[in-house]
């Protein structure tokens, strides 16, 4: 299981954009495929034609037996995320969307090509549209004499979404084996989203394969991949926990069950492995099944941000809580933040204190040179419990292993002006370790510059 990006460029970098995490890329395109590399050459080539200025593609391979990465690579790819077990169309589309830098995204199955203009139209749409959260076209179908004709029906996948909406509503259901395009679309519609629709064919399928486009699941399936529709979802969960773990084995249980001794009714608990090689995933996988309310998920590994991206797509409370997967939650945290959201509309985001703890695992060589702090108002992962519509609008984490992401991230919502509080107490606890603290803070302070420039800029509007 593998991420890695063209050209030896980190996550977010694309030619003649300047600084990608302040100018951001203005479109993301994400191709999964299943054995797909005879065709997977032709459609990222519809995607370089497009005119509509630098894009993003990335390719995320579900496990196939063929030279896909391969050929993803030679055909110029931006990223490639490869799964070593097959996951599907959807979960493969949504750690795509997980690792993506654009300010919209849209996607291509491996066996179809996008029409001449096709980005731009929708872009241009967009635009014209600012209420609207996404628009998707109709499917063309080559006829014999090499022309297009127009098959009059809407092609879901096609669909070009803005990204607060699909952090906000979510994004591709896991269960869906067939369709997952439509149901995508259905439940946005459902949640207040308004789609529309360019009566234009601007997704190109050969005509033999005209009557499978409407189940992208059809190329898994024939793969031996398993097909079924959802089935009837529990009540939606209040809140959301994400959990992203990567190589932190002895902790995670720790961590999930601070999060359970003090959950409220109606709380989920989302672990997202970030491709660990220690064994975490099978412990989650372990946690899921003895605890109905633990969702646990792989991705290959790209970093912290790409998974609490991942997780967020997944999650389906109305807050999200996040927590590190070697930190722990402290008993009220819960239900004192709660109330500070649900007591005042107006506040988006609730921290609280953090208290800092010399992990007992620590070498003694270690441990002398930790300096365990209290902070009465910690502005970190582990202590924020959100309103999910807020976190949407402050957009995706920027995903990349040597990336900061937090500090990236809480520095746009600060530009936002997202309203932010503190209860008085300590929410959560943060364990130091060898590990997790030279390289956090040293990974964060060679970042504190960019970070401190990206922020100056947006506020000056010079970023728009």
């Amino acid at each position: 299981m593998s991420t890695r990006n063209r050209g030896g460029r980190t996550p977010g970098d694309q030619p003649g954009l300047g600084d990608p995490l302040l100018t951001g890329v203005p479109i993301s395109i994400v191709i999964a495929v299943r054995n797909g590399a005879i065709h997977l050459k032709g459609a990222i080539a519809s995607v370089r034609a497009q005119s509509c200025g630098p894009v993003e593609i990335i390719v995320v391979d579900d496990a196939s037996r063929d030279d896909t990465c391969s050929v993803a690579a030679e055909s110029g790819a931006d990223r490639i995320a490869r799964l070593d077990v097959a996951q599907g169309p959807s979960m493969a589309r949504n750690i795509g969307i997980a690792l993506a830098s654009g300010e919209r995204i849209t996607f291509l199955d491996a066996t179809d090509r996008m029409a001449p203009g096709r980005l731009c139209h929708q872009r241009r749409w967009l635009d014209q549209h600012p209420h609207m959260a996404g628009v998707f076209a109709d499917l063309g179908v080559e006829a014999g004499s090499g022309g297009l004709s127009d098959s009059g029906d809407g092609l879901p996948i096609s669909v070009m979404l803005r990204v607060p909406v699909l952090l906000n509503h979510g994004g591709f259901d896991p269960r869906c084996g067939t369709a997952e395009d439509g149901e995508l679309l259905k439940r946005l519609e459902r949640g207040g989203a308004r789609i529309g629709r360019l009566k234009e064919p601007l997704t190109v399928s050969p005509s033999h394969r005209r009557r499978t486009r409407h189940h992208s699941g059809a190329m898994w399936s024939a793969s031996g991949g398993t097909v079924h529709q959802p089935a009837p979802s529990s009540p939606a969960p209040t809140i959301s926990v994400l959990i992203p773990v990567f190589e932190t084995r002895r902790y995670l249980a720790a961590a999930v069950e601070s999060v359970l001794a003090d959950a409220l009714p109606g709380t989920e608990i989302v672990i997202v492995d970030d491709g660990s090689r220690d064994g975490s995933f099978d412990l989650a996988l372990q946690l899921q099944r003895d605890e109905p309310s633990v969702r646990a998920v792989r991705q290959p590994h790209a970093g912290a941000g790409a998974a609490r991206n991942l997780g967020l797509l997944l999650a389906r409370g109305r807050y999200v809580a996040m927590l590190d997967a070697d930190d722990l939650s402290m008993p009220g945290r819960f239900r004192s933040q709660l109330a500070s959201l649900e007591d005042d509309p107006t506040i988006e985001f609730v921290f609280g204190g953090i208290e800092e703890f010399i992990s007992d695992d620590s070498p003694p060589a270690v441990a002398a040179r930790l300096r365990p702090r209290v902070v009465a108002s910690g502005h970190g992962t582990s202590s924020l419990l959100a309103r999910r519509a807020a976190m949407a609008e402050v957009g995706l984490f920027p995903a990349g292993s040597a990336i900061a992401d937090w500090p990236e991230w809480y520095a746009r919502a600060v530009d936002r002006e997202v309203r932010m509080v503190s209860v008085p107490h300590v929410v959560a606890r943060r364990r130091l370790h060898g590990a997790n603290h030279s390289l956090v803070h040293d990974t964060a302070r060679s970042q504190y510059l960019g970070i401190l420039r990206r922020s100056l800029v947006r506020r000056s509007g010079l970023g728009s």
